[in-house]
Formats: C-alpha cells, structure tokens, sequence
C-alpha cells in the first residue's frame, strides 16, 4: 500500500474537481472516499499496516487480478465492509411519487439496487433552470474551452437520452438528491458490466472487440449557420467552430433490454459514464454495445476519459443513468 500521509493528502483535499465542482455539488454516495478515508484515519481503532496486508490478501483470494485491480482504496474498504469493521451510513431509499425517473429493482451482487434507465433531456433542462448558479460556472468554463458545451449536444427531442459530461452528471445527481431525498450515485463499473451481460457479447469479460463501425449510424454533426450535414466525423476545425456543431441522433436510438427492464442504446457511438473517477478529472465510461472504453480498451477502470468531455470530441455522444441501494 501507499503512503498514509499521501492517502490523508488526496482525501482531505476538498478541491479535488476545481474548478469544475465543489464539494457541495457531489452526491453523498460519490463521495464514499472522502468519507471512508475520515473514518480510516479519525476513527478505526485497529493496526493500519495490518488492515492493508489483509485487504490485498482478500482482494486476490476473492479472484481479483492485477489486470482489473481498483486501486488500494477500494480494495481497502471492501475488505473493511468484508471483515464488517467498517459501516457506512445508511440512507432512506423511499422514492417520492412526484420522482421523474422509474427505478428498477435488480438483485446485484448481494444487494438490492434501484437503476434508471437513461436520464432524458427533459431532466438536463429542468436541472438547468433550478440550478442556474451551476450553469453560470459552467458557461464560463465551456467560454475558456474546458468544458464542452452541453446546448449542441442537446438538440434532440426532449425524450432522447441526455449528453453530459461526468462533471454534469455529478452535479445532477446532487440535485436530484436533493430534491428527492435518494441518495443516488452512478453505477460502478462492475454493477454496468453485471446489468449488461445478458444483452451484449461481453461474456466473458476480456473478449471484447473493437467498437462496431456500424454504429456510425446512429449520429449526424450538422453546422447551424450553414446548414452543412457533416455527417457521422466532421473534418478537423478550429474549436470554437467544433464546439458549435449540433450532434444529434440520425435516427431514434435501438435499444435492447436486459432481464430487469433495463434499456440500453445499442450503439458504439453512445457511451455512459459510470462512477469512478480516482483523481477528480479523468473518470470512467462505456461504449454502450460493444463495452468498451471511449478508446477501444477493456480496461475500463484504466482507460480513463477526461470527465469535461460530453465524447464529442471521439465523435460519439455520452450519457448517464442513477442508482441508488436499498436500505433493507
């Protein structure tokens, strides 16, 4: 394991997504390491170095490999939570009946999970006008390039599944908690691979292929002022120009199902962002058919995205959809 002091650092550095969100914008249930990491170092009354060893110990024993190793945080916790030498706080999980999203119950991995389907645009917009100090921030980002704009990615009917980058679905998810007191979060990485495998060829993991070039069909970038259809791949332009193309779905996106109801885009030119984020700027996300990373790995928790990116930039778009676990 790591430094200690180098663990105290990172967990207690409140500003680890400046400038593009506070501690105030991020989910309770997104914030697992910084409330772990209190406890680990305010609270657990047992022999650190030892805990470390054992956590390695279970991690291996229980089938991990080095190729798919989380990091010595996450492995750390779950074997506290295995050992039940650590319990974190517990939250409410009754939905509202005015909740705009429908939460399916699926049995994972020893627990009971509620999951969304995607977030419509209809959400991002109404998100937009109850959290305008948000949006001013972002603006002002997206004005100095470094965030990608969110209205050209959003032109499609209200219905369609929201583009967003990891930092937008972030601070949804926090206004979705607070409005609707559920303590939501995105779904981890192998929580989406789980859901997945009925509906895709990702079974086993490790056979995955190169993202499916017929994708190309689902999206269209279409420059406003001239009304040029650039198709699928626009040629290479200045940013400001890139920024202002509309990326829009061709065609109604195709969905297919899996055994809990759940509703995936079967496509390679949409992907989803999941939770992990390990260093407040490059997080994780998933081509939606061929379950991939943005470029090409199988390596999901390794092959990181910048979280500022909606995909535009890799010509695709991404999306997001909440979770949130029962507590019974």
């Amino acid at each position: 394991m790591g430094s200690p002091d180098a663990y105290r650092s990172a967990a207690f550095e409140h500003q680890i997504y400046d400038p593009f969100l506070k501690r105030s914008d991020v989910p309770a249930q997104m914030n697992e390491a910084y409330h772990f990491l209190r406890w680990y170092y305010f609270e657990f009354s047992g022999w650190r170095e030892q805990a470390e060893h054992l956590a390695e110990q279970d991690y291996y024993a229980g089938g991990g490999s080095l190729a798919d190793y989380p990091g010595e945080l996450e492995i750390l916790r779950a074997s506290l939570l295995k050992r039940k030498l650590y319990h974190p706080p517990s939250a409410r999980s009754e939905v509202k009946k005015d909740c705009p999203l429908a939460f399916n119950i699926v049995q994972l991995d020893g627990k009971r999970l509620y999951v969304s389907n995607l977030v419509p645009i209809s959400e991002l917009a109404k998100f937009s006008n109850q959290r305008s100090d948000y949006f001013s921030a972002r603006e002002r980002l997206e004005n100095a390039f470094k965030m990608d704009r969110l209205v050209s990615m959003n032109v499609d009917q209200l219905e369609a599944p929201a583009t967003v980058t990891w930092f937008d679905a972030c601070a949804y998810a926090k206004y979705f908690e607070d409005v609707y007191q559920l303590p939501v979060r995105l779904l981890k990485i192998a929580e989406y691979l789980e859901l997945r495998s009925p509906t895709s060829g990702r079974v086993p993991r490790g056979l995955a292929g190169a993202p499916d070039s017929r994708s190309n069909e689902l999206l269209e970038f279409f420059d406003e002022s001239s009304g040029r259809n650039y198709g699928a791949h626009p040629p290479y332009m200045n940013e400001t120009s890139f920024q202002n193309l509309q990326c829009r779905f061709r065609n109604q996106p195709e969905l297919v199902s899996n055994q809990q109801g759940l509703h995936f885009v079967n496509s390679d030119n949409f992907a989803e962002w999941l939770y992990e984020n390990p260093n407040g700027k490059m997080a994780a996300a998933v081509r939606s058919k061929s379950l991939v990373s943005i470029y090409g790995s199988d390596s999901l928790n390794r092959d990181l995205v910048p979280a500022s990116s909606t995909g535009k930039a890799k010509h695709i778009k991404i999306g997001f959809r909440l979770c949130f676990e029962a507590d019974h």
